[in-house]
């Protein structure tokens, strides 16, 4: 009557590509449960996923087990060419979770094969090279070593293609010994070649009838199935994760860029606005001097008609007029001489000079005025203090002169 126990629900810790065997993991596990095997052989091991799964069966049912793994981990015409980062991975895990009881050995099976005594192995499981003549040798060389409790598992019986001949084989057996099969993941043979192994073939696997042999196959093939699917998953969500780390990298990578080039812009137009800055104080500076220069040229013009006051009338009107196209030459050149000339000439005549420059006063001040709110205002209150620092006069009544003279 088949036995149901907790092994077959295994979920394994450390699945590597390929994952041909993944669908006999839950019956090995069951099997190991059942068997309470001595020695465990694999000849054929690859990436591990078969043989960490019975050494995980081993460790969480705490039998007294030892356990070997035995490849070259060359690869094969078969199972392909590998490097070696395949044992080195295997080999990092295996010694971190599993080398109190299990050792792997690099070498070939006929090498290995001497360092087991005749009738020690309980549980051995062939998956090396599939070709009909090298499977019929690695069984016929290490059947002597099979224990009364011995049984020997096949993989890749379902497989007709490429050379394969282990299905001819497995025919052949099951003329010869007791025997239980499952078609699914390639296929997986069990092969009860000791005595005392019939009883489990007969009291724990088997059942009553063939419909409810078939019944445990599928159990079996459907919890294989889960671990399958589940691999597939796990593997499709770490592609899906390292994609979006791409794409996250890839994104942080643009927004650095472009971060960077705006860093780039604002320093630029910084270095510009400080140019432009600068060249208007240096405008300025310049147009205060001119202004100073045209009030010099003034004033010399009001001494020159002041010594001549005594001229006529008509002398005057037309020395005015000579006097008054000298003017309107030099102040065309800026907007801030758009004043009446005449009424500055005739305060300047009358001695009310500080009258006579009120009106360039203002201009100046409007002028300035215009410029100061054109700059951010960021900027205005450093431009204030400059200002008032070069003509404290100006600013006398100004709320932030009169602030800091209460301080």
């Amino acid at each position: 009557m088949f036995q149901i126990n907790n092994s077959m629900l295994i979920e394994p810790r450390k699945l590597t590509w390929p994952y041909g065997w993944c669908g006999h993991i839950p019956f090995v596990s069951w099997l190991i449960e059942e068997q309470r095997p001595n020695v465990i052989v694999e000849l054929g091991t690859h990436s591990g996923n078969s043989y960490l799964a019975m050494c995980q069966a081993v460790a969480e049912n705490g039998i007294g087990t030892k356990c070997y793994a035995v490849d070259t981990w060359k690869g094969d015409e078969h199972a392909g060419n590998y490097d070696e980062d395949v044992y080195n991975q295997l080999f990092k895990y295996h010694n971190e979770h599993y080398a109190a009881f299990s050792n792997l050995m690099r070498m070939t099976f006929d090498e290995a094969n001497t360092y087991f005594s005749e009738k020690s192995i309980d549980l051995l499981h062939i998956d090396g090279f599939h070709t009909y003549d090298v499977v019929e040798h690695d069984f016929k060389n290490w059947l002597s070593k099979m224990s009364e409790n011995g049984i020997v598992l096949f993989h890749d019986i379902n497989v007709r293609e490429r050379n394969f001949g282990v299905w001819k084989l497995w025919e052949e057996l099951c003329t010869q010994y007791p025997n239980y099969e499952f078609k699914h993941s390639h296929g997986l043979g069990v092969l009860f070649v000791g005595k005392a192994s019939l009883s489990i073939l007969i009291e724990r696997l088997k059942t009553e009838s063939v419909n409810s042999d078939a019944l445990v196959a599928k159990m079996f093939a459907r919890l294989g199935e889960l671990i399958f699917l589940k691999t597939h998953l796990d593997v499709n969500e770490n592609v899906s994760q390292n994609k979006l780390n791409i794409d996250i990298g890839q994104e942080i990578d643009r927004v650095k860029n472009l971060i960077e080039n705006k860093q780039n812009e604002i320093i630029h137009h910084t270095d510009q606005l400080v140019k432009t800055v600068t060249e208007h104080f240096s405008s300025s500076v310049k147009k205060n001097e001119l202004i100073e220069l045209k009030l010099d040229i003034q004033q010399q013009l009001i001494k020159k008609l002041t010594e001549h006051i005594d001229y006529t009338n008509d002398s005057i009107q037309s020395n005015l007029k000579v006097q008054q196209q000298l003017l309107n030459k030099i102040i065309e050149r800026n907007s801030i001489w758009n004043i009446q000339p005449l009424r500055f000439f005739s305060l300047v005549l009358k001695g009310q000079k500080k009258e006579a420059i009120k009106p360039f006063k203002k201009a100046i001040r409007s002028l300035l005025r215009r410029l100061y709110y054109k700059f951010p205002s960021k900027w205005q209150p450093a431009l204030l203090d400059w200002a008032i620092k070069v003509h404290p006069s100006w600013f006398k009544n100004h709320p932030r002169v009169l602030l800091n003279k209460k301080k």
